[in-house]
C-alpha cells in the first residue's frame, strides 16, 4: 500500500489517508509539510511522522486529519510515498483512535 500525494494550487502537499477506491467524493487527508514550514514550530514533535517524497523529507502532523473534495479544490495526485512510510503514518493514526 502506498498513500497518494496530492498538490494544491499553492504547491503544498496533502497525503490521502482514505482509500482511493472510496465511492464518496470527499477524501481524508493530512498535510505534508516541508521541514522548513513555520507551523512546525508550534506543533508537538510527538504528533509528527517524517516521510520521504521525491527525494525530500516532509513532516506529517497525523492528528490534523481533514476531509476535502480534491476535484472541487482542484487538487491533483502527483505521486505516492513508499510502503514503509505509508504504514507508519496509518499506524500512528490508528494508535490514537478510540478503540481497544
Amino acid at each position: 500500500m502506498q498513500l497518494r500525494v496530492f498538490t494544491d494550487g499553492d504547491g503544498e502537499y496533502h497525503l490521502e489517508i482514505s482509500s482511493p477506491a472510496l465511492i464518496y467524493k470527499r477524501r481524508l487527508f493530512v498535510p505534508m509539510l516541508r521541514l522548513s514550514a513555520p507551523i512546525l514550530q508550534g506543533l508537538d514533535r510527538n504528533t509528527l511522522v517524517e516521510v520521504s517524497y521525491a527525494g525530500e523529507q516532509f513532516s506529517v502532523p497525523y492528528l490534523l486529519v481533514h476531509s476535502e473534495d480534491p476535484t472541487f479544490k482542484r487538487w491533483r495526485p502527483v505521486g505516492t510515498i513508499d510502503d514503509s512510510d505509508s504504514r507508519n503514518v496509518l499506524n500512528h493514526i490508528l494508535d490514537v483512535m478510540a478503540w481497544d
